[in-house]
């Protein structure tokens, strides 16, 4: 999609009170002093795509106060943009507070991406990429390709992941129950199949029934000692209360262990979770406490609390900060537990309820049908309530529990099941038929706990099954991010080290590597420095050195994963990059980034001369806005950006005469500097850089003293012009630079012989086809133009040496 900005409106934002900026599709070049508001038109794009600013988040800055102009109300913010999209108009506007806007239907993928895509650098998120640990490095990264997205898909099989093995675990307990009341019933050690059948065997043996060879054969064999149709019916009604009275005596048992097992659970767990929980109040400070500790670690500096000004005892802090978050992973762990058994109480009062209904249809089961009703409607509120969860359920005390009517029920049933076990005794029946029901109803309770058994069991594997199948989704999904992550990365990292190599030939800086940390949820970043090997960067590079690598990095990022985007924005990011590699930066710039529209601010106004001049040579047509000191009335204001002021100062020379000179011996000072660069020359080292026209006069004519430029006229015109700026060159020091008396009586006319002197010095090492100073090649023995190699109209002169005699 081919999107370019055409217009930026800004009214009553930040330190901008209204402005409109006309780009056409242009770069945008904004210079200023600091403070002039040139990032106030970007943190005017960037508030516009995603509603928030970098730089308020991380500060205690009350955005009502700090994104409207000063003085004015949010209703009075607006920031427009106007957009063409493959050649039809589009707009976007947003105001105070942030709403997303309307999108028009062919911009929304580009301006999603925008919103997803940092296109954005500053230098604090410079420092922060090199300076930050590789977790926190990771974070960063994994905005610039968009892998937040699936981090969030990882994170979310993750919690899946988790709640499966809880289930499973869960699952497992259950099944342990239902093995344990097997063996409780048959009185043994270990629930085996073969054990079973051997115990029933003998027990169908005294019944005087065949033995069975597996348990599947229990129902039918069962069947064959029941009371038959020559039976009493008192036999027969003798063995359905027996019966009965088993199914009602489990009911009971099975009440009384889920009291228990609640009893347990609240005192014992419960109430200290809620007691723990409360003195943390919420889980919710936990990203305090987190952010909190962080910050102290990462601003050693930090005497102060951001929030109150009080002072901070760090190691007090750090401890008790450790302490909490110690603490409330402790409770964490402990709901985890609670949750489990939650999980187990609920699985115990639905079996409870099942083997209730069944019970409820026996014919013989009306004298206990309203104790079982209330067991149903009671019992049934209860699971209810466990489900509400941890956090959000309020459990009653196991006293308040034991008064409701069906936790009563046991007390009801022992007395209808004794009543009941009357009735079988008064049908008088023989010792075999009494033996002959025992082991009947002993088989059918056998088969119920049996089948209990291997429906827990395989409600269990299946749980198994799916837990298994998330976690090898989850090490799959892992697994393919991992590989993707590491192709990136070396695909990035050889766009850096590509990067590198041209800010950087020769310089002694190895390869860089942004190696995957834990798990890959950090990025690291190493270097090697001459025999040093796996470094980090800061153990060596310089701070301008960090900055060009944190650029590069960016600048990788960008060129591999917002290609659809084609916008790019830097702010005053090139600080502490020397003149010795700001022309390579400018041509990394403008040759990598070609199709992409460029918003760059500067406060230094030679290097904003270097990019205006590749820019140019690139082929490409900029805005360049010269920023006027800001001003509390009228905000950010501008004028048109003059790279050379030749005229201007003639014009100025007729009134200011001093004020013009001052001026053109800056330039003269800022021309002699780049072409010591240029022409690499010998100048004796000052501190900061700091050198004056004294310091590099003598130097850059010494340097063609003793060589020759195949050029027409070239050595002629230079020592003409040599010749008369010794004299005029020092009217800069007598009138701009220093004071003196006689620097005040220079005339209009002399100041405009030393304009002109200047200008055509400038002009004279300029390449015909695009206007860059040239520089020397010494291995080739020529002055040439980085931009115009090739081309028929460039600059490319050979430079010979001086003979002795001459």
């Amino acid at each position: 999609m081919s999107v370019q900005l055409k217009r930026l409106a800004v009214r009553n934002f930040r330190g901008i009170r209204d402005q409109v900026v006309s780009l056409d599709g242009k770069n945008l070049l904004l210079i200023g002093e600091n403070g002039s508001g040139k990032s106030s038109f970007v943190d005017a794009l960037d508030y516009l795509f995603t509603g928030e600013l970098d730089r308020l988040k991380r500060q205690d800055v009350k955005e009502q106060q700090s994104i409207p102009f000063m003085g004015c109300k949010g209703g009075d913010v607006a920031i427009e943009l106007d957009c063409q999209v493959e050649g039809s108009d589009a707009q976007l506007g947003v105001g105070y507070p942030y709403r997303v806007p309307g999108v028009p239907r062919r911009l929304q993928d580009w301006f999603t991406l925008a919103r997803s895509r940092p296109f954005i650098l500053r230098r604090a998120q410079i420092l922060r990429f090199v300076e930050a640990r590789g977790a926190d490095r990771y974070k960063q990264v994994s905005t610039l390709i968009g892998l937040d997205d699936v981090d969030r898909i990882e994170e979310t099989w993750r919690s899946l992941e988790n709640e499966w093995k809880r289930r499973e675990q869960t699952a497992a307990s259950v099944v342990e129950r239902a093995v344990q009341e097997l063996r409780d019933l048959i009185g043994v050690e270990r629930a085996e199949e073969p054990l079973i059948i051997k115990i029933a065997n003998r027990k169908l043996g005294e019944a005087g029934a065949k033995p069975v060879g597996s348990i599947q054969e229990l129902p039918q064999r069962r069947a064959s000692i029941q009371f038959g149709a020559g039976a009493t019916e008192a036999a027969k009604k003798a063995e359905r209360l027996l019966t009965l009275v088993a199914d009602l005596e489990q009911i009971a048992g099975k009440i009384t262990g889920l009291l228990s097992h609640y009893t347990t659970f609240y005192y014992e767990e419960w109430e200290r979770f809620v007691r723990e929980k409360e003195t943390l109040k919420d889980a919710i400070f936990r990203v305090f406490w987190e952010h909190g500790k962080r910050l102290l670690q990462e601003h050693p500096e930090l005497e102060e609390c951001p929030l109150c000004s009080a002072p901070i005892e760090r190691e007090t802090l750090m401890t008790v900060l450790q302490g909490r978050l110690e603490k409330l992973e402790g409770v964490r762990v402990q709901q985890q537990k609670l949750e489990d058994q939650v999980g187990l109480l609920r699985n115990e009062a639905t079996i409870l309820l099942g083997l209730g209904s069944r019970v409820s249809e026996v014919e013989d089961a009306a004298p206990v049908q309203g104790i079982l009703a209330g067991l149903e409607n009671g019992l049934g509120q209860f699971r209810d309530m466990l489900g509400q969860g941890v956090l959000d359920g309020q459990f009653p005390t196991p006293n308040a529990l034991q008064q409701k009517e069906w936790a009563q029920a046991p007390a009801a049933l022992a007395e209808k099941t004794r009543r009941m076990k009357k009735q079988v005794q008064a049908s008088q029946p023989s010792e075999s038929d009494r033996k002959r029901m025992e082991i009947f109803v002993w088989l059918g309770q056998v088969e119920v706990e049996w089948g209990e058994w291997q429906k827990r069991r395989g409600e269990s594997e299946r749980v198994r099954r799916v837990r298994q199948q998330v976690e090898r989704v989850r090490a799959t999904l892992i697994e393919a991010r991992r590989r993707r992550l590491e192709e990136i990365h070396r695909r990035i990292e050889g766009l850096v080290n590509r990067y590198c190599e041209r800010l950087h030939p020769g310089e002694g800086y190895g390869s860089v590597q942004l190696p995957m940390e834990r798990s890959g949820k950090g990025v690291g970043l190493r270097t090697c420095f001459f025999e040093v090997e796996n470094t980090h960067p800061l153990g060596f590079y310089s701070e301008g050195h960090l900055d060009s690598l944190g650029i590069v990095v960016f600048l990788a990022f960008i060129k591999e994963f917002n290609g659809d985007l084609n916008l790019l924005v830097l702010d005053d990011v090139f600080t502490t990059v020397d003149r010795s590699h700001r022309q390579r930066v400018a041509s990394l710039l403008f040759d990598e980034f070609a199709g992409y529209q460029m918003i760059l601010t500067t406060h230094d106004r030679l290097w904003a001369e270097e990019l205006l001049t590749t820019m140019r040579a690139a082929g490409l047509q900029p805005v360049a806005l010269n920023l006027r000191p800001w001003d509390v009335r009228r905000g950010v204001d501008w004028v048109e950006f003059v790279e050379e002021r030749w005229n201007e100062y003639r014009e100025r020379a007729e009134t200011h005469v001093q004020s013009a000179v001052a001026d053109t011996g800056r330039d003269l000072e800022k021309f002699l500097c780049r072409m010591r660069y240029h022409l690499l020359l010998s100048v004796p080292a000052r501190l900061g850089d700091q050198y004056t026209i004294g310091d590099l006069y003598d130097p850059f004519f010494g340097w063609f003293k003793k060589r020759s430029v195949q050029c027409p006229e070239f050595d002629t015109r230079l020592e003409k012009l040599k010749a008369k700026l010794d004299v005029h060159w020092r009217q800069r020091n007598w009138a701009g630079a220093h004071y003196n008396e006689w620097g005040e009586n220079l005339s209009a006319t002399e100041a405009g012989d030393f304009i002109g002197l200047v200008e055509e010095l400038a002009n004279l090492f300029r390449c015909p086809g695009c206007g860059s100073l040239v520089e020397y090649d010494e291995r080739a023995g020529v002055l040439f133009c980085c931009h115009c190699k090739g081309k028929p109209d460039g600059a490319l002169w050979r430079v010979v040496r001086r003979t002795a005699s001459r």
